[in-house]
C-alpha cells in the first residue's frame, strides 16, 4: 500500500485553537512562536511539496494486496487501535478528527485509545509548556518534563546542560539557541497537526508499505521527539505497548548514566552524546532557517516466498561487477547507488542513546532518518526497509568514542539532484546483521541461508516499492563489529546476493587493505570461471558441514571445492524463507 502524506496542503479550521488560551511566559517567546507558527503554516499552505496524484494511485495498484495498515501516534496521544473494544464514551470518530483523516480507499474503522477531552487536554498541556518562557536547558527540562512527570527522576539532562554550559551548540552559540533556533524548534513541532492531517499508519511486520512525507512533515516529526512529546515511548519492559519499536524520544540521548555499581559517568560517553547533539541541532538550525522543500518515502519490504533457490541458482559471476576499496566510506559512492544501512532490528540502533557506529552515524548526519524510529516495527528475519530522499547536514570525522561533529554540509553544492517527487537521488536500505555469540555458528546453514535472504531482500527489485532501484550497491563489512560476523562470508554473502538481484556492487573495507585483496581475488576467480551461484552456495554449505570451527580459511577452501568439482554439486538442502523462518525460530 502506498500512502503519500507530502501531498497534503489543507489546514484544519482549528489547528490555531491555542491563540484562544493564555499560557503564560513572555510576551516576545510567545510571538517569537507564533512567527515561526506563521512561517511554517504559509509553507503548507502554498503547497511546497512536490508528487502527483496519479503517481500515487498507478503505485496503489502495485500493492493493492497488502494488509491493511494500523494508524501510529501522534504526539498528542492518538493512538489507533482497530481492535480495541473501549467503550462508545472513549471512542472518537476519526472523520471528525483533524489528525485522523484516513485514506477512502482503507476499509477498517479507527478508534482512539483517549477521549476527545484527554487528547486535548494532553496536547494543550504540551503546547502551554512549550509556549513558555525558555532561556536557560533547566527551563527547557522544566518543560519537558511538566508532561512527562513520571520520568523527573529518571532523565537528569547532564549532557544537555554540559553542551550549552560549555558553549558548544553550533551556528551562534548557546545566546543564539535560545533566542532563534529554539523557539522555532518549538513552533515547528506545535506545527505538527498543520503539516500531518491524517494519522501516520505503522510500518508492522510482515506487511509491504510505503509512507512519503515532504521534509517539513519529517522536521516536526523529529522536533517532537527532541521534545519528547510521544507518549508510552519511553519504556523498557519487554511487554510494553510499544516494546516492538524503537525509541524515539530524546531523554536518553539527554541523560548521562553512570557506570554499573559507580557513580562515575564515562567522559567517553558524554562526549560522544554532546557531538551527536551537536549534530541534530545543527539540523534543526538548517531547517528553521530555510524550509526544505523534498520529499522522502519510506518503504517496508518483506520477501517471503519471493527468496530464490539459492541451490539451483543459474546466475554466474562474470555478469557481475565488483569493485574493492580500502579508503572512503559508502557515502562516497555518490549518487544513484544502494547506501547499505547496517542496522539494528530496531531501527536507528542507539542513535537516541550511546551507540555511535555505522548506522547511528549515518542518522546524525541525515536526522530525517530518525523519523522512522516512529513508525517502523522491528524487521523479521525476511525484512529490510528502503528509505529514498534524504537529505545530509552535517559533516563529520571518527567512529564511536572519536566521532565529532565538524561542521556544515549543502546537498545541493554536490552532483546529486532531485527526482521527479522531489526527493534526493539517494537510496538507503536498512537491513540487520545476525548478531553472533562466542561459539563460531555463523557457518550453519540456517545462519547464513538468512544472512543471504535478507541481502537479497535488500538489493533486488521485485519486492515493494516495486520498480527499479539504482544499479550498484554500495556496502561493506556488514554486521562484523559487535555482532562478530565474519567478514569474510559476509563479503561473498552480499556479493551473491547482488549478483542474483542484477546489482554491481561497491565494497568498502574500512582501510582494510588486506581484505580488499583477498576479495578482489576471489571476485575475479569466480567472474574469470564464470562460476554460479548456485555452485558457491553448495560449495558454503559443505563448508559449514565440514567446517564447524574452520581450520581452513574459507576463500582458498571454496576455490579447492569449486574447482575440484566443476560439475554442479548435488547436496539435498532447503533454502525457502519458510524453511529459515522455522529453523530460527
Amino acid at each position: 500500500m502506498i500512502i503519500h502524506f507530502s501531498s497534503v496542503i489543507h489546514l484544519y479550521a482549528n489547528a490555531r485553537y491555542t491563540k484562544t488560551v493564555e499560557f503564560g511566559g513572555s510576551v516576545q517567546n510567545r510571538y517569537a512562536i507564533d512567527f515561526y507558527f506563521d512561517k511554517f503554516s504559509a509553507a503548507v499552505s502554498k503547497g511546497i511539496s512536490i508528487g502527483s496524484q496519479s503517481s500515487i494511485d498507478s503505485n496503489q495498484k502495485r500493492l493493492s494486496n497488502s494488509p491493511d495498515v494500523t494508524q501510529t501516534e501522534a504526539p498528542c496521544a492518538m493512538i489507533a487501535d482497530s481492535e480495541s473494544q473501549s467503550s462508545k464514551d472513549d471512542q472518537m470518530n476519526p472523520s471528525s478528527s483533524p489528525n485522523a483523516e484516513v485514506p477512502d480507499d482503507r476499509p477498517q474503522t479507527v478508534t482512539w485509545k483517549c477521549t476527545r477531552k484527554s487528547l486535548v487536554s494532553r496536547w494543550c498541556f504540551i503546547e502551554e509548556s512549550l509556549r513558555k518562557t525558555i532561556h536557560t536547558t533547566s527551563d527547557l527540562q522544566k518543560a519537558i518534563l511538566a508532561y512527562n512527570e513520571r520520568f523527573s527522576k529518571v532523565w537528569n539532562f547532564n549532557v544537555l546542560h554540559s553542551l550549552i554550559s560549555e558553549d558548544l551548540v553550533p551556528n551562534g552559540g548557546s545566546a543564539y539557541f535560545f533566542q532563534k533556533t529554539l523557539p522555532a524548534m518549538c513552533a515547528l513541532a506545535l506545527s505538527l497537526p498543520v503539516f500531518l492531517t491524517r494519522a501516520i499508519p505503522l510500518m508492522k511486520k510482515g506487511q509491504e508499505l510505503s509512507l512519503t512525507f515532504s521534509q517539513l512533515q519529517i522536521a516536526s516529526i523529529v522536533a517532537n521527539a527532541f521534545f519528547c512529546t510521544y507518549p508510552r515511548r519511553n519504556s523498557r519492559k519487554w511487554d510494553a505497548e510499544f516494546a516492538s519499536y524503537p525509541f524515539i524520544n530524546f531523554a536518553h540521548l539527554f541523560t548521562d548514566v553512570p557506570r554499573r555499581g559507580t557513580n562515575r559517568v564515562a567522559a567517553s560517553q558524554l562526549d560522544r552524546k554532546r557531538e551527536k547533539l551537536r549534530c541534530l541541532l545543527h539540523y534543526f538550525y538548517r531547517v528553521t532557517e530555510l524550509l526544505p522543500t523534498g520529499s522522502i518515502t519510506f518503504t517496508r519490504r518483506r520477501l517471503g516466498t519471493a527468496a530464490p533457490d539459492w541451490v539451483n541458482s543459474t546466475r554466474s559471476f562474470d555478469q557481475l561487477r565488483v569493485h574493492v576499496n580500502a579508503s572512503g566510506t559508502i557515502e562516497d559512492s555518490g549518487p544513484c547507488t544502494i547506501h547499505v544501512d547496517f542496522a539494528n532490528r530496531y531501527l536507528g540502533g542507539g542513535v537516541l542513546n550511546r551507540g555511535c557506529v555505522q548506522e547511528e552515524i549515518m542518522f546524525l548526519l541525515q536526522p530525517e532518518l530518525i523519523a522512522s524510529c516512529l513508525f517502523v516495527e522491528c524487521l523479521d528475519n525476511d525484512e529490510t526497509v528502503i528509505i529514498e530522499g534524504t537529505e545530509q547536514y552535517s559533516t563529520h570525522v571518527g567512529y564511536g568514542n572519536t566521532f565529532r561533529w565538524v561542521g556544515d554540509f549543502q546537498q545541493s553544492a554536490t552532483d546529486m539532484t532531485r527526482d521527479e517527487w522531489g526527493r534526493w537521488k539517494r537510496t538507503i536500505v536498512a537491513m540487520d546483521a545476525t548478531s553472533f555469540s562466542a561459539r563460531d555458528n555463523q557457518f550453519e546453514q540456517s545462519k547464513m541461508l538468512r544472512e543471504l535472504n535478507k541481502a537479497y531482500c535488500g538489493f533486488c527489485d521485485n519486492l515493494a516499492p516495486h520498480r527499479k532501484l539504482p544499479s550498484v550497491v554500495a556496502t561493506g563489512n556488514w554486521g562484523c563489529g559487535a555482532f562478530r560476523g565474519n567478514v569474510y562470508l559476509k563479503a561473498l554473502l552480499q556479493m551473491m546476493a547482488c549478483c542474483e538481484a542484477g546489482k554491481s556492487m561497491a565494497y568498502y573495507t574500512f582501510d582494510d587493505a588486506k581484505l580488499r585483496d583477498e576479495l578482489y581475488d576471489m571476485y575475479q576467480f569466480l567472474s574469470s570461471s564464470a562460476i554460479t551461484v548456485g555452485r558457491t552456495w553448495n560449495a558454503l554449505l559443505q563448508y559449514g558441514n565440514e567446517n564447524r570451527i574452520p581450520p581452513e580459511p574459507l576463500y582458498p577452501y571454496l576455490k579447492r571445492i569449486l574447482i575440484s568439482s566443476p560439475a554442479e554439486p548435488t547436496m539435498t538442502t532447503t533454502t525457502t524463507a519458510e524453511s529459515m523462518a522455522a529453523t530460527t525460530s
